[in-house]
């Protein structure tokens, strides 16, 4: 619905709605939600639901930030997930976002600033429809000036910035969390656009809100987060400590037999921290998929298609460097 200056209310059509929609043009956000849901075993992620610090960020009465890190295949993406799930088990108001790096996809990509910021903007629409709140004004304006300037679609990343600002702006209360900030396409792009995505950033962790925003952003630990988020937030790093639990908690449910990788009571595949690994490992011993240590490297070469990718366009970067951090990335890479 419409909130006009003179305070009467018009109800929208479904038809006005369904041209919001398809200006948005947001991607299916609800799909990598329930797929991720699905991936978390039995009694996992509940040392991150019990963290103070999670329990602070989730019950203060004041803007809160979490960045959440963590090594590739440690877990943070189910971590995520099982963070909205427990928030939409509360009942509390929640939008979210997975950034998928190089997957193919029907409809919008899910790597990019844009598709995040529209499925956001969505998904507070929603929120605002479900508790029966007025669009606010200054969302109605935005998108009468974009349909009169003839934008079919919103691309524009700091038009979209500006309407998640006013629907935040009259939302009390609401939890946002994004995962996998790392696998933003954009950041490929050393212009326009990486500089794009990183403005976006920082407007959403700074900016003054009139309401309670919990903002919640999970990647793997790089500097230009750590420097983002260490003043404003909180930082929750997930540690091999953490995952161990887990995946034990995961081999022993199904079944694994330890064999003499046994060292005491510390097991190298349980302290390793990779999700990704024990479950190659558990595949290999039951002879489903993966049956030989040859076909568990590849697996674990090609476990998705853009791990490949990514690892490519590192050495690209790193092509660009001086020498001296060339030898240098050498060095850790073989040390």
């Amino acid at each position: 619905m419409w909130l006009l200056n003179n305070g009467s209310v018009i109800l929208y059509i479904d038809a006005q709605r369904d041209q919001i929609n398809e200006w948005l043009h947001a991607p299916d956000f609800k799909y990598d939600l329930d797929a991720t849901s699905q991936l978390r075993h039995p009694g996992t992620c509940e040392w991150l639901l019990k963290l103070e610090q999670y329990e602070a960020w989730k019950t203060s009465n004041a803007k809160d930030i979490i960045w959440m890190h963590g090594a590739p295949c440690s877990g943070k993406t189910v971590l995520a997930s099982a963070v909205i799930n427990q928030l939409r088990l509360e009942r509390k108001p929640v939008a979210y976002f997975f950034f998928r790096a190089d997957e193919k996809v029907i409809g919008p990509p899910k790597n990019t600033t844009i598709s995040c910021l529209n499925a956001l903007v969505a998904q507070l629409l929603g929120l605002m429809e479900a508790q029966h709140t007025p669009f606010p004004d200054d969302f109605r304006r935005i998108y009468m000036e974009e349909k009169h300037n003839g934008q079919v679609k919103l691309t524009n990343v700091h038009t979209a910035l500006k309407v998640i600002r006013a629907l935040l702006n009259v939302s009390p209360r609401v939890h946002i969390v994004v995962d996998g900030l790392d696998e933003c396409l954009d950041r490929q792009d050393f212009a326009v656009r990486r500089v794009e995505f990183h403005k976006v950033m920082k407007e959403l962790i700074t900016y003054s809100y009139t309401g309670i925003v919990k903002l919640f952003f999970g990647s793997r630990h790089e500097r230009i987060f750590e420097k983002l988020f260490t003043k404003p937030g909180r930082i929750i790093e997930v540690t091999q400590e953490h995952t161990a639990t887990d995946i034990a908690v995961f081999l022993n449910d199904n079944d694994y037999v330890w064999g003499e990788e046994q060292d005491g009571i510390i097991y190298p595949l349980v302290t390793g921290g990779n999700f990704l690994e024990a479950a190659l490992e558990l595949s290999t011993q039951n002879y489903a998929g993966v049956t030989c240590e040859e076909e568990l490297k590849e697996a674990q070469w090609q476990y998705k298609p853009g791990f490949t990718t990514r690892y490519c366009r590192s050495l690209e970067m790193l092509a660009a460097r001086s020498p001296q951090e060339k030898r240098l990335a050498k060095f850790v890479v073989f040390s």
